[in-house]
């Protein structure tokens, strides 16, 4: 079993609601262990009913919803709508690296439900791809080149074809 049990998170938040509220080191909330961890949707709308905030939180070192971190821990469709109800622009929000939650449900190999209600909040996420290579030179410096690739079809008389690079290059000298 993976996450925490319905009847407990109930006990805990009904005895102390203000825990919901409570951060760890780095911004994380009761949502986003729950999150991480596996929680069901029961536990995770729990903690949403007593903090509703949280959904809009992001944590600090990798600025994720607990969308980005439920989506990257293969969460369940109905988790993810959970989420989704509580903060739905949440789908077309990148965390620090660029990624949306449909990125990260895709290369964590979330369930095909959860996928399939990101695309649905956020179908536009489907187009949009990033990709990052960090390379260690033999001199210890270190290149990183993040690609952001966009691409856009608009269906007229014509065709347009726009396309959008955006490239970052980060020199790390000794």
């Amino acid at each position: 079993m993976r996450g925490a049990a319905v009847a407990v998170v109930a006990a805990l938040l009904e005895a102390y609601p203000a825990a919901a509220q409570l951060s760890k080191q780095g911004g994380l909330l009761a949502l986003h262990l729950a999150a991480r961890h596996g929680s069901s949707a029961d536990v995770l709308a729990q903690l949403l009913a007593v903090y509703p905030a949280a959904a809009r939180q992001r944590e600090m070192q990798s600025c994720m919803l607990p969308l980005h971190i439920a989506a990257a821990n293969r969460a369940d469709d109905a988790a993810v709508r959970a989420l989704l109800a509580a903060h739905p622009d949440g789908a077309s929000e990148p965390d620090e690296r660029g990624m949306l939650p449909l990125h990260l449900a895709a290369i964590y190999h979330a369930p095909p439900g959860a996928v399939g209600a990101l695309l649905q909040a956020y179908p536009e996420g489907a187009a949009t791809l990033r990709l990052t290579l960090t390379l260690t030179l033999a001199s210890n410096q270190t290149l990183t080149l993040i690609l952001t690739l966009t691409l856009t079809l608009t269906l007229t008389l014509t065709l347009t074809l726009t396309l959008t690079l955006t490239l970052t290059l980060t020199l790390t000298l000794p």
